[in-house]
């Protein structure tokens, strides 16, 4: 076959099977947003602060700087440390007595992450869980438990204090994965699709009727 095709007969061909690759393109649409519904999960988070510092009302004047960029310096390492297992055995007891709350020590380790604000003396426990309800208490026992375990962990880390605990109506959520985005996915696929199809099945006719002349 020596037939050679032009953009026009490109073009020419999409207007003249249109409707198929409509037709394609909503079938994949279709198919792909309704996967991503099925499947669609929410994931709620909390985050509780604290901040961690020594009084520099205590310290003389000319160290008062240094002593406050040496409490920043150390909060990646509070970070770290805060990941310790008794720091979860802690959180595990206080989940189950005082908040009616039984979670392993594992468990509550996956749904927790510890982070630093840079520049700041704010250490930040954010907790994430497919429960809206248990998401919370997570957060706020955490938190409860650095604040006991890390002067046992770290010498002299100075004065944790305990900022407003994390409450349901401050929740975050994050659904996913997103229909929208499946289905706009779904449609350029199945664009791509019946262009395919149709200029496939136009080359193969075209090819069949050049042998048979």
């Amino acid at each position: 076959m020596n037939h050679s095709y032009t953009l026009m007969d490109f073009f020419k061909l999409v207007l003249k099977h249109v409707i198929t690759i409509i037709v394609f393109a909503l079938i994949f649409g279709v198919l792909l947003g309704g996967y991503a519904k099925l499947k669609q999960t929410t994931t709620y988070s909390a985050r509780r602060s604290m901040v961690i510092g020594h009084n520099v009302d205590k310290v003389n004047a000319r160290d008062k700087n240094s002593r406050v960029l040496a409490d920043m310096q150390m909060l990646n390492t509070y970070a770290k440390v805060a990941n310790d297992q008794s720091v979860y055995t802690k959180a595990k007891n206080i989940l189950a007595h005082k908040y009616n709350l039984k979670m392993s020590t594992n468990e509550i380790m996956k749904s927790v992450k510890v982070s630093t604000e840079p520049q700041t003396l704010i250490l930040n426990v954010e907790a994430s869980s497919k429960t809206e309800k248990k998401v919370t208490k997570v957060v706020n026992a955490t938190s409860i438990a650095i604040k006991d375990e890390l002067p046992n962990l770290v010498d002299n880390p100075g004065k944790i204090k305990l900022l407003s605990p994390a409450v349901n109506s401050d929740l975050k959520s994050k659904t996913g994965p997103s229909a929208k985005k499946y289905t706009v996915l779904g449609l350029a696929t199945g664009l791509f699709v019946g262009l395919v199809v149709v200029f496939g099945r136009y080359t193969i006719l075209d090819t069949n009727e050049s042998k048979s002349k």
